[in-house]
């Protein structure tokens, strides 16, 4: 392998953000409030705590993203490794994986959290009972500049450990 081919990093990060893409839009389109997580204080503060049913739904949503968000980059990886005949160095790998995850980042925040959720609020990410403060809240760009950088820090933390698996896979 003599460098880092873009192409597959931008191929690769498509399809990694569509496949989180679709997962995250439908479990909000099915129940916004197991992400209320990851929604600004104020809404969360304005609305009850996750009943039982809703706990149980979002850890086993949780689960399936989970092994989707670490299982697709580590499959990919594996035809990166095919592409190039053979075994992928740490380096070229942490980089490709690190493309991948900052595409993704760069996806959620910009097309789900600014134009889905901050612009557009289609009836399946309002909160009920948050109706007071959402749109002030959701159209704070303190909080997804927040979030997007903090994605940053994980991507790069992932990227390690997903590289690590990788290549000693």
């Amino acid at each position: 392998m003599n460098g880092i081919n873009m192409g597959r990093i931008l191929a690769d990060g498509a399809l990694y953000s569509a496949v989180l893409g679709v997962l995250i839009v439908a479990s909000l389109a099915y129940n916004a409030r197991l992400w209320m997580q990851d929604f600004p204080q104020a809404i969360r503060d304005a609305i009850p705590p996750l009943s039982r049913t809703e706990r149980r739904q979002r850890a086993i949503f949780g689960l399936v993203f989970m092994v989707v968000t670490f299982g697709l980059p580590l499959w990919l990886s594996g035809r990166l490794e095919a592409q190039y005949g053979g075994t992928v160095p740490f380096t070229h790998m942490y980089l490709y994986m690190l493309g991948v995850l900052l595409l993704f980042n760069l996806f959620d925040a910009v097309v789900l959290d600014v134009l889905l959720i901050a612009i557009l609020q289609p009836g399946f990410v309002r909160l009920p009972g948050a109706e007071a403060v959402a749109n002030a809240a959701l159209r704070d760009p303190r909080w997804h500049l927040t979030a997007f950088l903090k994605g940053v820090v994980i991507c790069t933390v992932g990227a390690a450990l997903l590289a690590g698996i990788a290549t000693l896979l």
